[in-house]
């Protein structure tokens, strides 16, 4: 099991020590799911630390995918910049997430 954040963001590991005190194997991937090296980084920790038994990828078998943001603009005051990072990372982010995980699924 793993469980991703921003690379910044102390939350995953916060999440890891939680669930890893209740007996969990689990391990944080942190990585921003907007970009390709976003998405590569946490793909690449996943296969380091969770290898399948070809010892090459990591296995998948559930993906709860659940990254989002929201904002409190109105469609009046809402910003370009704004409206992009809501469709980076409510849209675009669990599309490319969901194509890699497929890759490693069963």
């Amino acid at each position: 099991m793993a469980v991703n954040d921003l690379p910044d963001s102390p939350d995953a590991y916060k999440t890891v020590d939680e669930m890893r005190r209740e007996g969990l194997a689990v391990h944080a991937a942190p990585g921003d799911v907007t970009t390709s090296e976003g998405l590569s980084a946490i793909f690449s920790e996943l296969d380091r630390v969770m290898p399948d038994a070809s010892g090459t990828t990591a296995r998948i078998d559930i993906l709860v995918n659940n990254a989002g943001t929201a904002r409190s603009d109105t469609l009046a005051t809402l910003s370009e910049e704004t409206f992009d990072l809501l469709i980076r990372v409510n849209l675009r982010a669990p599309l490319f997430v969901m194509q890699r995980a497929l890759t490693r699924m069963p």
